[in-house]
């Protein structure tokens, strides 16, 4: 994964007004196909089932985020029935402590979740 310069600067480029909208849009497609997230060294990894469409959802989504917010990277990968996003940000940054700190979100109740340390749901 390459992770933008330092010195990118930490800002965001989205209209005021499309906060709300943007966050909702992340809530739709973890709740339609998140199956669980876990910790990696360049911070977090999301995990979606690899439903019809779903790949595509993810990689538009990630090419918004990018768009206005150039200090973050993304890595999308398809491995098996899972599609795996990778976020990570500019260190030191807000966003790079957010990727490793997000609270847990809830698995799709459609999507199978994961047993042990991995799913969003573990202790």
């Amino acid at each position: 994964m390459n992770t933008p310069p330092a010195d990118t600067p930490i800002v965001c480029t989205a209209p005021t007004d499309a906060g709300p909208e943007g966050i909702a849009e992340y809530r739709r497609l973890f709740a339609a196909a998140l199956t669980g997230r876990e910790k990696t060294t360049e911070g977090i990894r999301f995990r979606f089932r690899a439903a019809d469409g779903i790949e595509a959802w993810v990689r538009d989504l990630a090419a918004r985020e990018k768009a206005c917010c150039a200090f973050f990277t993304f890595t999308i990968t398809h491995a098996g029935d899972e599609v795996l996003w990778d976020p990570s940000a500019t260190t030191p940054s807000p966003a790079a402590s957010w990727t490793s700190s997000t609270p847990s979100p809830t698995p799709s109740p459609k999507a199978p979740t994961n047993s042990g340390t991995d799913s969003p749901n573990a202790a």
